[in-house]
């Protein structure tokens, strides 16, 4: 493949004023970029060089722009720990903080994000997480520049006792608030989840029949 249809590519996932800057790292790391089908318990994911393989990184293809490229810091990261302490160091420690924190510099150096989004990523960079979804103001703007359907909302919006469908078709009802999470009722089987106040899902007219 060619740079121009590497960065052809790219344009497709990251906001178009980061790509120079993402291709650069890749061919200076030697990075295997690889853009998977949404996985519902990772966004990204970094592995280390083994045998003749190198550095390689997949990032889930459904993320907004400005969340790719976040999750893509994320994962450069990972990289950049491990180039200078291996596994000597925890996954998500403070050596990690570091390089993230340096990485996503770069970027917003360049003004790619937007004000409000920027402001929030430095916040969420001064104690950063293993996920974003972490830090509840982050997570909202991400998920603003998402393209979602209006059948779908934040589970935070509806009504207590409201009934809702999750994007894998099971059928809840809204219970009490747990912090970030609410305890919810699956209607089929009738055991009890905690779901996130901020997973979109599709509210439920009263007389629907669990499937």
């Amino acid at each position: 493949m060619t740079d121009a249809q590497f960065t052809q590519i790219l344009s497709k996932y990251l906001p178009q004023n980061s790509v120079n800057e993402v291709v650069k790292k890749i061919k200076t790391d030697a990075i295997l970029l690889k853009i998977t089908p949404k996985r519902k318990t990772v966004l990204g994911n970094y592995r280390p060089p083994h045998r003749q393989n190198g550095h390689q990184i997949t990032i889930n293809a459904d993320l907004n722009p400005y969340a790719f490229l976040l999750t893509l810091i994320h994962e450069f990261a990972h990289l950049e720990t491990w180039k200078k302490h291996q596994n000597t160091v925890r996954p998500h420690g403070e050596e990690w903080a570091e390089m993230f924190r340096r990485e996503a510099e770069i970027f917003l150096q360049k003004n790619i994000f937007p004000k409000e989004l920027a402001q929030a990523i430095r916040v969420y960079l001064q104690k950063p997480s293993a996920a974003t979804c972490r830090d509840d103001n982050l997570y909202r703007l991400l998920r603003s520049y998402d393209k979602t359907t209006e059948d779908y909302t934040e589970l935070e919006k509806l009504p207590e006792n409201s009934l809702f469908r999750l994007e894998d078709g099971r059928l809840f009802r809204k219970g009490e608030k747990l912090r970030k999470y609410y305890r919810c009722e699956e209607q089929t089987r009738k055991l009890t989840y905690r779901v996130h106040a901020l997973m979109l899902v599709m509210p439920m007219p009263e007389n629907i029949e669990p499937s």
